[in-house]
């Protein structure tokens, strides 16, 4: 089983963009994401992603209430 690892992405989407292409690319199975999202708009990124995602809030995540 790959599992790939990342963390404080800091609402830069060009990175989760191309780190989530690269775990479709690899087959990845499971994301883990270790926090610090920081904004909500981040979070819609995520849902092309292929691999089943687990994410925990970090120290600099905003709004955990808003709905994406």
């Amino acid at each position: 089983m790959l599992i790939g690892l990342m963390a404080d992405t800091h609402d830069n989407l060009p990175m989760v963009e191309k780190a989530i292409k690269m775990f479709n690319e690899e087959k990845v199975e499971v994301v883990l994401h270790a926090g610090d999202y920081v904004a909500p708009f981040v979070i819609p990124k995520f849902r092309g992603l292929k691999a089943r995602l687990i994410g925990v809030f970090g120290n600099n995540d905003g709004d955990r209430e808003e709905e994406v």
